[in-house]
């Protein structure tokens, strides 16, 4: 309703959100963030779409790891999913649902850690939204990446006997890794460019 003073503050919420989030002009971006919908211009045909959901004492303690650390892990989750099939980060969008006892003061701290692992991947903010509720924090991004020519990379060509790779530690959840950890996008890329 026009001129609700709870939308209205709502209005001015999610304007210091686009303004942490923005981090630069995007030129994908033919119409911008704070629209019904974004609209993107994409370097391939093909788009990988993959979404996670995670929530406050499932996926994270937000008391332990505080809410900046459980947005990035929020957004880095999605880009490891890019890295899964070779695609190269293009935008990602956010939805929340925030606590009612602490709404206030978690937008703008979700804002600053997801707007710190976009800066880092190039990965854009393009949209979300927000509600409100009596439950715990939920976050719930999607993630958009675009494909080399070789195409998308799936688990259809694993075979019993493929040799299994890492690039970096397994474990460490206990240590807090699972907060911060690296998404392999490039080495992702590099292998799927040498038919690996």
């Amino acid at each position: 309703m026009i001129g609700d003073p709870e939308l209205e503050g709502e209005d001015r919420a999610l304007a210091d959100v686009f303004a942490v989030l923005a981090g630069h002009a995007d030129p994908s971006f033919v119409v911008p963030p704070g629209h019904d919908c974004a609209v993107l211009a994409l370097p391939s045909p093909q788009v990988v779409v993959t979404t996670d959901v995670l929530v406050d004492g499932v996926h994270f303690e937000l008391g332990a790891c505080g809410p900046e650390a459980a947005a990035a892990k929020s957004l880095l989750v999605n880009l490891s999913d890019l890295a899964a099939t070779a695609a190269t980060p293009v935008a990602f969008e956010v939805g929340v649902v925030l606590p009612r006892r602490r709404a206030a003061d978690l937008l703008l701290d979700l804002a600053h850690g997801l707007a710190a692992v976009a800066t880092t991947y190039a990965c854009p903010c393009a949209g979300g939204d927000t509600n409100v509720a009596d439950g715990p924090l939920v976050l719930a991004v999607t993630a958009f990446g675009s494909v080399g020519p070789e195409g998308p990379v799936t688990r259809a060509g694993a075979r019993v006997g493929d040799v299994l790779s890492v690039t970096g530690p397994l474990g460490g959840s206990r240590g807090g890794r699972h907060l911060r950890f690296t998404p392999r996008l490039a080495e992702a890329r590099a292998l799927a460019a040498q038919g690996v």
